[in-house]
């Protein structure tokens, strides 16, 4: 059995493993294929059809597909127009010497393969990351499907390329798909978008940034929504991955970094001013969420 290792975006630094852009002809059918790391797969022209984990997919130009590590799928192509798309073989993060291998001697059987090929036990074992600061979907149909296609072509021209200037474009194109997914998935407030009650959430955080200053109970954001104070209480963390007191928490913090920033202000005065009366309180907070003390955020700010 595998392990599996969550990845927020603090310690999200993607590992590209292989990335090339290929035409699979009509005829083409990959069976039961099984990987060890995660793949995009991005259409640009024709289709494939792909079946994974039960579920049936057809991938088109501005498709992307994520095809997670352990998983059983099937890809086959029957049109005459070839699927061309580019692919990419990647760990959300770096996990070791000890967990990597060649993706030309694994997947394509290559004998003199540059890189290491672990024994088929030590791949069945290898452990998995998963990114989870939103939902990924197995199926993505892009709305900007050109800026997704620059962004792989960006990583593949890179992935060619020796150096660390290439190796470090490659990577910073990369997360520009994360990015642009991101954006293709969420509301501007992080809110899965067709979430049920989505409305209601943004609602509350539209008061939360508002009074901000001000005390606000879960009590009151449950009434404003008409909802029962348990059910909405799961309803917002469903759809932003943290509780009401994270999120107002993290919106409070991010006023005060503001004012520390922009402002000569006493540290007890911004802390009032967005909520934390308590100026002990309000230190051993900031210090809980951004791994310093307020004063010295400020000098590292240049105030």
């Amino acid at each position: 059995m595998f392990s599996v290792h969550p990845v927020h975006y603090r310690n999200l630094s993607p590992y590209i493993r292989y990335a090339h852009e290929l035409d699979l002809k009509k005829g083409y059918l990959l069976l039961n294929r099984i990987i060890y790391d995660h793949e995009f797969v991005f259409g640009i022209s024709g289709q494939a059809f792909v079946t994974m984990d039960g579920q049936s997919y057809v991938i088109r130009q501005g498709d992307l597909l994520l095809i997670k590590p352990h998983v059983s799928h099937t890809m086959k192509v029957v049109d005459d127009t070839p699927f061309r798309s580019v692919c990419v073989h990647f760990d959300w993060t770096d996990l070791g010497q000890a967990s990597d291998f060649s993706p030309i001697g694994v997947y394509l059987h290559v004998k003199k393969a540059s890189g290491t090929i672990p024994p088929p036990e030590a791949l069945v074992s290898r452990p998995a990351d998963e990114f989870v600061e939103f939902n990924w979907p197995p199926h993505l149909s892009t709305s900007e499907s050109l800026s997704f296609l620059a962004a792989f072509r960006e990583i593949v021209k890179h992935f060619k390329d020796d150096g660390l200037g290439p190796k470090l474009q490659m990577k910073a194109a990369f997360l520009r798909v994360i990015a642009l997914a991101f954006e293709e998935l969420t509301t501007d407030e992080g809110i899965p978008k067709g979430y049920p009650h989505s409305d209601l959430v943004r609602d509350a955080i539209r008061t939360m940034k508002k009074r901000y200053a001000e005390t606000i109970t879960h009590a009151e954001l449950a009434e404003q929504s008409g909802l029962s104070l348990k059910y909405f209480g799961t309803l917002f963390k469903g759809a932003t991955g943290r509780t009401i007191t994270e999120y107002l928490l993290a919106v409070r913090m991010g006023k005060a970094k503001e004012l520390l920033r922009a402002t000569t202000s006493p540290v007890k005065d911004i802390a009032a001013s967005v909520g934390i009366p308590d100026e002990y309180y309000f230190n051993k907070l900031f210090k809980r969420v951004e791994g310093m003390s307020p004063g010295r955020y400020r000098r590292t700010m240049g105030r």
